[in-house]
């Protein structure tokens, strides 16, 4: 039972904690001699007006846990105002770091329920969560895990939020350290991709001033660049799951086709990503507005199981569809890859169709 979410009894422990501090605030009775109140004194030396909070239990924080993700602002102040919780570690570049604000911090209750209520697309908890409790404590990490959980609900508002920047201007603290430039490439690098089926949010993100030719190094070994400056990620990205305006803003914003393989993402992108129709209006505009090679052989960096042409690709995937619009638009099905394969011997992968089996025969490449 300890393992799963007691919300109730988070519920009776802010009872319990309310209950608690109104016995301890209740005057004497009238029979007595009314003494004065001892200062309260936290733990500490610190001194406040406030009763002391109990420490969150496991079973409070599951319900804070379950009130963020569902977003349940009315409950999530009312715990974060009846028990103590272990607020974020400030950035080493922040002020309060600065301050040794930072110094008795260990664990985090907070950023789970945060990317929780990020993820449920409930502003007004994250809003709330990163005015009163995380202020100049939020880290490039964390505000990649929002841009991502944004990403995921399609939530521009919750873009904005993990950059600083609150679409309702109700933000009442000035305590904020601004997004650093290394961050907001760290940010761009990360979530661009992420976000390509959103097209408010790619042009957020580009008027921002993030170059789609950046991405996070995924080697990350020691000693190495950590941004690669000539990625294709957002492009291949764009060709597989997004639409032609899109991929045109990407290019517009100065991304570099060279090495990109943008029609072979669009003919080998799982369906589960996009259906055919999607992927056919992309790979027209990709071959009759830009002008791509419909027979360029790729280098791997696409799909390691399937290098060489667009229909080498489309037929890995099973696209019917797909290997249909290819050989109408002068896709040549005797090409071969670098392991010296047709087409059609990529069936052997196991993903064989006999529709495509038979297209691809009519069209010579049998």
């Amino acid at each position: 039972m300890d393992s799963q979410f007691n919300v109730q009894g988070g519920f009776d422990e802010a009872a319990q904690a309310r209950s608690s501090n109104v016995n301890a605030e209740s005057p004497t009775s009238s029979s007595s001699v009314p003494r004065p109140a001892a200062p309260h004194q936290p733990p500490g030396g610190r001194r406040g007006r406030f009763p002391v909070k109990k420490r969150a239990t496991p079973a409070v924080k599951r319900g804070l846990h379950a009130f963020c993700a569902d977003g349940d602002v009315t409950q999530v102040i009312n715990l974060l105002r009846s028990f103590e919780f272990q607020r974020p570690a400030a950035p080493p570049e922040s002020p309060a770091a600065a301050g040794g604000a930072g110094e008795d911090d260990v664990d985090d209750d907070l950023r789970a329920p945060l990317v929780a209520a990020a993820d449920g697309a409930h502003v007004h908890v994250v809003r709330y969560l990163l005015e009163f409790w995380f202020r100049d404590r939020i880290d490039a990490a964390l505000r990649v895990d929002l841009g991502l959980a944004a990403a995921r609900n399609g939530n521009l508002d919750i873009l904005r939020l993990a950059l600083d920047d609150d679409p309702s201007r109700q933000s009442c603290h000035q305590e904020r350290r601004g997004v650093s430039r290394a961050e907001m490439a760290v940010f761009g690098a990360s979530v661009l991709h992420a976000v390509v089926e959103h097209e408010d949010m790619v042009r957020y993100l580009l008027s921002l001033g993030i170059d789609p030719n950046i991405c996070l190094n995924p080697s990350g070994e020691q000693g190495q660049e950590r941004f690669n400056y000539f990625s294709t990620t957002a492009l291949h990205a764009a060709a597989a799951r997004s639409t032609p305006r899109v991929f045109a803003l990407l290019l517009g914003a100065g991304a570099r086709l060279q090495n990109a393989y943008p029609l072979h993402a669009a003919a080998g992108a799982p369906a589960t990503l996009s259906p055919d129709d999607g992927r056919i209006s992309m790979m027209s505009y990709l071959v009759h507005d830009l002008g791509l090679d419909i027979n360029a052989s790729d280098d791997g960096t696409v799909s390691p199981y399937a290098w060489g042409t667009p229909l080498h690709h489309a037929v890995a995937g099973a696209h019917v569809e797909r290997v249909r619009w290819l050989l109408g638009n002068g896709a040549d099905p005797t090409l071969r890859d670098q392991f010296y394969q047709r087409p059609l011997e990529n069936s052997s992968f196991g993903l064989g169709n006999q529709e495509i089996e038979e297209l691809i025969r009519a069209a010579g490449g049998g």
